[in-house]
């Protein structure tokens, strides 16, 4: 008792000391709050959009994974429509998209070179070129998708940086990466011939919608195209090579697959969560490491500081401890009473950090922070320029927990180091 009445009369007698002190805590504690509501909310964020494109669980033919280089088409889903309509009864599933991944031929006539009628040329003079127009033929990865649902649910519309998406599911349009536009010297409006290889050659007419840009080169080259179009080009009528299936979150992910398995409605298949499929797995696992390293770096800002003060609040007092060492109290009694300042002050403090980091992570919780649209359209896909919190309990606790502990090594240390002190070299010392 007489341990906790000194250290309660010397927080009361030192006001600015104990103020001081006990905001040094609390800024932590708040801190590391409001650092882990971001960062969590970050990482939230990022994952929620990147399974936007990967889909919460992917169906597959079971032998896709193993054949996929040689001849992929030939391992596909077949009766897509009828597993759409069994798969959305679930009330696990809130949408099924299907997707087709080939490869296509571009064609391009440049007609800007032929030479006019009016010129009155020989033609016998010209070129192929000259009177036909310069061909431009360019193969590139194609992925026939259903225009409206992608736009929904993906937001591939997002990256586009001249034209439009699909006017609507039944035209003969095509969106084209920004690269692989400039490879062919093609604009919006452009007339391309397409042209598929699988059992035979398969070419449609289309028009450019829209030139997509994601800041990669690799899928600037891709080509998307309307699912019904892709199905004619490959000859696979209601087959697709992979079926994407959403819930409500993509944490969810693994509920919705056990709920895919007990239906039966895909025993055929292949059913992997999103960071199940190819490197997927690796990116989460580098991407959590990341914001890791993020986390610590705000716990250490954050300790760093409040160990100072915390070393400075004890060595300053080493002639207080001189002191009470010369009236015959113990060392181990005068380390108790130093800890026990600590306990107070990592308490208290560790309420006052928690109330402020609440304060601090509402807007970013509510409101989120824009990290500018312009930024995140270099990303390879159509992540939201707002980044909103994530505030848990358990974040609070810990943050608490974390200053407090440290509140109390930080008096442990330099107490043992003064209280080894001669009392007389002690209250020497200012």
């Amino acid at each position: 008792m007489f341990l906790f009445r000194y250290a309660l009369r010397n927080l009361t007698r030192h006001k600015l000391r104990t103020v001081l002190t006990t905001l040094a805590v609390a800024f932590a504690v708040g801190l590391v709050v409001v650092g882990n509501t971001f960062v969590t909310g970050l990482g939230d964020n990022m994952l929620a959009e990147f399974t936007r494109f990967t889909g919460h669980v992917e169906l597959r033919h079971p032998d896709y994974q193993d054949n996929w280089r040689f001849r992929p088409l030939d391992y596909n889903v077949s009766n897509f429509d009828e597993l759409r309509g069994k798969l959305k009864k679930l009330p696990e599933v809130k949408e099924v998209l299907g997707r087709i991944d080939f490869g296509v031929m571009l064609q391009f006539t440049d007609e800007s070179t032929i030479v006019p009628e009016d010129k009155v040329v020989d033609e016998s003079t010209l070129t192929d070129e000259q009177i036909f127009g310069r061909k431009v033929v360019e193969f590139a990865p194609a992925v026939g998708v259903e225009p409206d649902l992608e736009r929904t649910q993906n937001r591939l519309d997002q990256k586009i940086t001249a034209g439009k998406w699909f006017d609507g599911p039944g035209d003969n349009q095509v969106v084209i990466g920004a690269e692989l536009a400039r490879r062919l010297g093609v604009k919006v409006g452009s007339k391309l011939e397409l042209v598929s290889f699988r059992e035979g050659v398969m070419d449609a007419e289309v028009t450019v919608a829209g030139i997509s840009d994601t800041g990669s080169k690799l899928e600037n080259r891709f080509c998307f195209v309307p699912l019904h179009l892709a199905m004619e080009l490959v000859d696979m009528s209601d087959r697709v090579t992979q079926v994407q299936v959403f819930t409500d979150s993509y944490k969810h992910s693994a509920e919705l697959q056990r709920a895919l398995l007990d239906s039966g409605a895909v025993s055929n298949l292949a059913v992997k969560q999103w960071n199940e499929v190819g490197l997927f797995k690796t990116i989460v696992t580098l991407f959590d490491t990341i914001m890791g390293f993020m986390l610590i770096a705000i716990i250490v800002v954050s300790t760093v500081g409040l160990l100072n003060t915390m070393l400075m609040t004890v060595l300053e007092r080493q002639r207080e401890i001189g002191v009470l060492m010369a009236l015959g109290v113990s060392r181990r009694r005068v380390i108790l009473a130093f800890l026990t300042e600590a306990i107070l002050f990592g308490a208290v403090g560790g309420v006052l950090g928690a109330l402020g980091g609440l304060l601090g992570s509402w807007p970013i919780v509510h409101y989120g922070i824009n990290l500018g649209a312009e930024d995140m359209r270099d990303l390879p896909m159509a992540f939201s320029p707002t980044i909103h919190g994530v505030l848990t309990p358990a974040a609070i606790l810990w943050a608490s927990a974390t200053g407090f502990v440290v509140a109390i090594l930080g008096a442990l240390w330099p107490a043992f180091r003064a209280s080894a002190v001669q009392p007389i070299e002690a209250m020497r010392k200012n």
